[in-house]
């Protein structure tokens, strides 16, 4: 699968730590060879069906220990968020953020549990692409947002009563078509971002494939949050 930033992300592999696996499986078997020999009469270690049975249970004791180790790191005290995946950046809208080529970590449902917040990176599902894409979070519910024209031509949008900028320090300078777009949503919902809404964008100054294209991002098309690798 590929997921853009406009930016398509390759899997690479799954982040399952095989050597703390391998640690906690071998700290079972080492429990368990204790409390066998602790626990066995003499002599009686020659019974073939006690051979037989200390085999199952070390079997089991393995596949409960393997079980757990997935359980902490998938689901935590009911669904929190699943385990996350590995991920190659393959785009250039975030660059300065995540560049091209660079390797992030997609955990997904992540905002099931946990609330989104100003400068959070994620993968955003949208109706025009297939694969995800994965912008930075600008204006979470409850924040100002406003559109302004600069007479030239040029739109520049303020978050909170600030310009929003690149993370080079570059305002947002948006053609009238992706500028219009955004200061009809601010007409709509009053400047503020509504309750399962956000404001999510690339980060080039004149925009990408984000929210100065679609609007306002609904949470619910926000699969997982992303952290660099």
């Amino acid at each position: 699968m590929t997921l853009f930033a406009q930016q398509f992300l390759l899997p690479s592999l799954e982040t399952l730590d095989t050597r703390q696996l391998s640690l906690e499986i071998q700290l079972a078997t080492f429990l368990l060879a204790q409390q066998t020999v602790t626990a066995i009469p003499v002599g009686f270690a020659q019974n073939n069906n006690f051979v037989r049975h200390k085999y199952f249970y070390l079997f089991f004791v393995i596949a409960v220990g393997f079980g757990f180790f997935l359980a902490q790191h998938s689901y935590w005290s009911g669904p929190v968020y699943s385990a996350g995946t590995l991920y190659t950046v393959r785009g250039n809208s975030l660059s300065g953020i995540i560049d091209n080529g660079e390797e992030i970590i997609i955990y997904w449902g992540y905002y099931d549990k946990y609330p989104i917040e100003r400068g959070d990176v994620v993968a955003y599902q949208h109706a025009g692409n297939k694969a995800p894409i994965i912008k930075k979070v600008y204006a979470t519910p409850g924040d100002d947002f406003a559109i302004v024209d600069d007479d030239d031509g040029q739109y520049r949008l303020l978050i909170n009563g600030e310009l929003a900028r690149t993370s080079l320090g570059e305002p947002y300078r948006f053609n009238e078509k992706r500028g219009g777009l955004l200061a009809q949503y601010e007409k709509d919902y009053g400047g503020v971002v509504p309750d399962g809404a956000v404001i999510i964008l690339g980060n080039l100054s004149n925009g990408t494939m984000d929210s100065s294209m679609f609007g306002l991002a609904s949470m619910k098309n926000i699969l997982g949050k992303a952290v660099t690798y």
